[in-house]
């Protein structure tokens, strides 16, 4: 699979989940995170087991977006 179509495929999943659970991507975003977005501050809830699963499916995808040559999104992938 061409790296475009992979990356394409997965952003199509991730809506197609996001429709499901009645959200939606952002239309605009200047950074893939916040910029002061401090992961050890963070005290959102836990997720359940399926949710710390799908969080790990996408980190995996994210990741290999980067090794696809996604470098700008490197830093933030690798903070989560």
């Amino acid at each position: 699979m061409p790296s475009e179509a992979y990356c394409k495929a997965a952003v199509k999943n991730v809506e197609l989940k996001l429709c499901k659970d009645r959200k939606r991507l952002p239309s605009m975003c200047d950074t893939p995170m916040k910029l002061a977005y401090q992961p050890e501050l963070d005290d959102t809830a836990e997720l359940k087991a399926e949710g710390v699963q799908y969080y790990q499916e996408l980190v995996g995808v994210l990741r290999w977006a980067v090794e696809l040559g996604c470098v700008d999104i490197l830093y933030e992938v690798a903070t989560m």
